[in-house]
């Protein structure tokens, strides 16, 4: 059933992509957090690797300057650019989803928007949602609980990452992600040491 599931939320695309979407019946396009939270909870469970990657392949190429859209339109068109909550979460499922494939290639591939997007977040000090639709009646300058703990997830995953695959990101290797997770006291631990995966090169 749960496969069955997550096979409904596949949108075969242009170029052969295998997409996740939001849900149906009644959401057949893109949303980032929906689409994150399925890839994490569903799709890597059930072996939906294909799409799950070309997913995260297809926002990180609609996002800009680290910032990962929260709508994209099914003819491939950004409807919103995204708040806070869709950036800080990318790094950690592209970290989960080299991890379940025991091989970094596709975070080397993805190595420059995982980098931007957390640079994104720590700069705006973790405040604001960014003015997507549903907060504009609301404020939304605030610091969000969901930002701050998939933001403080990323960093723990990132620490977690061998440092050659690491330095591509351009944020400095594990001593400046380590810094930064000092930033969010009582929240972000270093891990004693490496996962130990298969480090498939890119090149």
């Amino acid at each position: 059933m749960a496969k069955s599931n997550i096979a409904m939320l596949i949108q075969r695309w242009g170029g052969g992509k295998h997409l996740l979407t939001a849900g149906h019946p009644d959401f057949p396009w893109f949303f980032a957090i929906d689409t994150f939270l399925s890839a994490r909870g569903g799709a890597m469970y059930t072996g939906e690797w294909r799409a799950v990657a070309d997913t995260l392949r297809f926002l990180a190429s609609r996002s800009s300057g680290g910032r990962i859209p929260h709508e994209v339109v099914t003819n491939g068109v950004v409807y919103n650019s995204g708040d806070l909550e869709e950036s800080a979460l990318f790094p950690a499922v592209v970290a989960e989803a080299s991890m379940w494939r025991r091989s970094w290639r596709l975070f080397s591939e993805l190595s420059d928007t995982v980098g931007r997007s957390v640079r994104y977040v720590w700069e705006t000090g973790l405040t604001g949602r960014g003015g997507i639709m549903e907060d504009q009646d609301r404020g939304g300058s605030g610091i969000d609980i969901d930002t701050v703990c998939f933001f403080t997830r990323s960093l723990e995953l990132l620490l977690t990452v061998p440092e050659g695959v690491l330095g591509a990101t351009g944020l400095g290797g594990r001593e400046e992600v380590g810094g930064r997770c000092s930033g969010l006291p009582g929240v972000c631990s270093r891990p004693s040491g490496s996962r130990k995966l298969a480090h498939t090169p890119t090149g």
